[in-house]
């Protein structure tokens, strides 16, 4: 996997945890709002967008309101100033500082269980679990770097990956409450249904994985989301200075053989 897109990741929830302290709340992230760009200057950012469903707290607006200060504080490493400027300019004449409707908004197949079944209103942490189940779709789809699964891929699984089932709405009847219970039992069977469906290029991440759904829901407690900010700033940091050791190792090892096989040729 590019190992770069970790680091970048966590400058990504440290934007979205910028945005909620302001009380923007996002609701719609998906695998489609979650972007990646370079900055220009050689190195690779996080960037959400689409806005288009987000919430601002009537409480936190009257309490807190914007000013130039604010918006410098708010110029997060990894979360370039205008694009976010102008979501937060966007949200507050949209909605003038007033709270939205309990409904669910987003994209059915990364809504959080909770929300799906209507037992929690959405907050942060159903954010970062939309995060988690983007990252699972992408496993799934992917076999590597920018390379997506092709039908002759698919063919060679015993059978198909589960989590594409998360996007067939006609086959649960347009039924949300159906689809968090597939979801949880999706979740419960989680190295088979989800693990075991990933290619081969991604299964080193599986302890990773599996860190974050227990850290999501403890004990299998899928309408409890526990996940924080800093929790996924952690995981991601941990898995990301995992890979970059291994990529070190492995790159030594390479140089050290190619010197060896020099010698051997070398009269």
């Amino acid at each position: 996997m590019v190992i770069q897109e970790f680091k970048t990741s966590t400058l990504q929830f440290t934007a979205h945890g910028a945005a909620l302290e302001k009380g923007v709340l996002h609701r719609d992230i998906s695998i489609g709002n979650i972007m990646l760009y370079d900055d220009g200057c050689g190195e690779r950012k996080g960037l959400l967008i689409d806005f288009d469903h987000a919430r601002l707290d009537d409480e936190h607006c009257e309490a807190n309101p914007m000013n130039d200060d604010d918006e410098e504080e708010m110029q997060v490493t990894g979360h370039p100033q205008q694009a976010l400027e102008r979501t937060v300019r966007s949200v507050f004449l949209l909605f003038e500082c007033h709270l939205i409707s309990i409904t669910i908004q987003g994209t059915a197949p990364f809504i959080s269980i909770a929300v799906l079944m209507r037992r929690k209103q959405h907050e942060g942490c159903h954010d970062l679990e939309s995060i988690f189940y983007s990252l699972i779709y992408a496993l799934t789809i992917f076999k590597g770097p920018g390379v997506m699964r092709l039908e002759a891929d698919y063919k060679t699984l015993s059978s198909m990956p589960p989590v594409l089932e998360w996007f067939n709405l006609q086959e649960m009847d347009h039924s949300f409450n159906a689809m968090a219970r597939r979801k949880m039992g999706h979740l419960c069977d989680f190295d088979v249904s989800i693990v075991g469906k990933m290619d081969s290029y991604f299964q080193s991440l599986a302890p990773f994985l599996q860190d974050l759904l227990d850290a999501f829901f403890p004990n299998s407690k899928f309408l409890d989301n526990k996940m924080t900010h800093s929790k996924m700033i952690e995981l991601f940091d941990g898995e990301y200075t995992r890979l970059k050791a291994y990529e070190d190792v492995t790159m030594q090892k390479g140089k050290r053989k190619r010197m060896t096989s020099n010698m051997v040729v070398d009269p």
